[in-house]
């Protein structure tokens, strides 16, 4: 099993993002991940939001792990 520090990339955590919405908020972090990880910005944006239609990742407090299958 990987260790989850091997999962994630430094780049992609954005602590403290100003967003106003949760639309620009999701669109922020697809497109700090498409940097982060070489993927299409857009691509993972439309996986983002399809994911996020089935059940929102907000855990509470601000906190937010969005995620959807590899595009």
């Amino acid at each position: 099993m990987n260790d989850l520090s091997d999962l994630l990339a430094p780049d992609a955590i954005m602590a403290r993002l100003p967003a106003a919405s949760r639309r620009h908020a999701l669109q922020a972090m697809t497109d700090a991940l498409a940097k982060a990880a070489g993927v299409d910005a857009r691509a993972a944006f439309e996986a983002v939001l399809m994911r996020e239609r089935l059940s929102g990742t907000g855990m509470g407090e601000g906190v937010a792990i969005p995620h959807a299958p590899v595009i």
